[in-house]
């Protein structure tokens, strides 16, 4: 008796798992709306990078570098091409960097800023990766070993697999508000965080940030460490230098306490081991809240100035092989 049972049992399962994987196959590629703003701004920097045929700065980072960093500035005072490769940090580490490994050519120089919260990475697959990659780029799925893949299908909600649906059977309204593509300059940069035009939600968002709790809620993790030596590997192999350099961030006070100095500390080691030289210091890249637009990572276009303006002086030392020869 028990064996029709059992196999009835797995039949069911197959069953299941194969309905599954059709409804899952059907909206693969339906673009989401919410994944709009990701996938036209990647596009922007991608077919800006393609098209600059000599060697170049790469920026690579989350929004933090977005919002944060102007290469509009750094070709201005250096006379050296660069793309502005920041994306929303909420498509985790891997992806991030494999955008970046599509930017960079043989010859270049990727200047790696990376969000604290990309240092604790834990291999979660998070909800605006899954949005992003079924309905944008699906072909990220084959980068992924096995076992990746299974955590990636699995990863769908069902909310997600019928918003799929819906995507593929009817149109898209589009979204208005919040970030729009078309405020990308042909650099790459964000153009529209503008302090003049903080609205009074914005001001609150900014007034609402607490201090992250380095050496707790953050730590930099073994998955980081593996996967960012992957990619630094991968740029040395293919002629592309790495430069490593801190984020743009809120300064508090609790950054001076030691645990967030051992968190510092553990960074500034892990680039040291892997021979890839960081920038500049923490705090060089702290600010007060005056300088912020809406997250603690994105700062307005006045501390996109003065951040821009020190990340310049860092990097001079590191121009020389990006200069035409004389």
């Amino acid at each position: 008796m028990e064996k029709p049972y059992f196999k009835q049992v797995s039949l069911g399962i197959l069953i299941s798992c194969i309905l599954f994987l059709i409804v899952v196959w059907f909206q693969v590629d339906s673009p989401t709306e919410s994944s709009r703003w990701i996938d036209k701004i990647q596009q922007i920097k991608l077919q800006q990078a393609d098209s600059i045929k000599k060697p170049k700065l790469v920026v690579v980072g989350g929004s933090g570098a977005l919002f944060g960093i102007s290469c509009k500035a750094i070709k201005k005072s250096t006379d050296i091409p660069c793309i502005n490769g920041g994306t929303h940090a909420g498509l985790d580490l891997d992806y991030i960097l494999y955008f970046g490994r599509q930017l960079a050519k043989s010859g270049d120089t990727v200047i790696l800023v990376l969000e604290h919260s990309l240092y604790s990475y834990d291999s979660q697959i998070s909800n605006v990766l899954i949005d992003y990659v079924f309905s944008r780029e699906p072909q990220y799925i084959l980068s992924l070993n096995f076992m990746e893949k299974i955590r990636f299908i699995g990863g769908l909600s069902f909310k997600r697999i019928a918003l799929g649906w819906v995507s593929k059977l009817t149109k898209n309204q589009k979204i208005t508000t919040g970030y729009q593509a078309t405020t990308i300059n042909e650099y790459g940069d964000e153009t529209d965080n503008l302090e003049v035009k903080m609205t009074n939600v914005h001001k609150q968002q900014i007034a609402r940030l607490k201090p992250m709790k380095f050496g707790k809620q953050y730590l930099l993790s073994a998955e980081a460490q593996k996967i960012i030596r992957e990619f630094v590997n991968w740029c040395h192999q293919n002629n592309i230098e790495v430069i490593a350099n801190w984020p743009n961030t809120v300064w508090f006070e609790e950054y001076k306490k030691p645990e967030a100095e051992k968190y510092f500390q553990s960074i500034q080691d892990f680039y040291q081991l892997i021979e890839v030289p960081i920038i500049g210091k923490p705090i060089d890249f702290m600010y007060d809240t005056s300088f912020f637009y809406d997250t603690t990572y994105h700062l307005n276009d006045r501390g996109t100035r003065l951040r821009t303006k020190k990340l310049i002086e860092l990097i001079q030392p590191y121009l020389d092989k990006l200069l035409p020869s004389p």
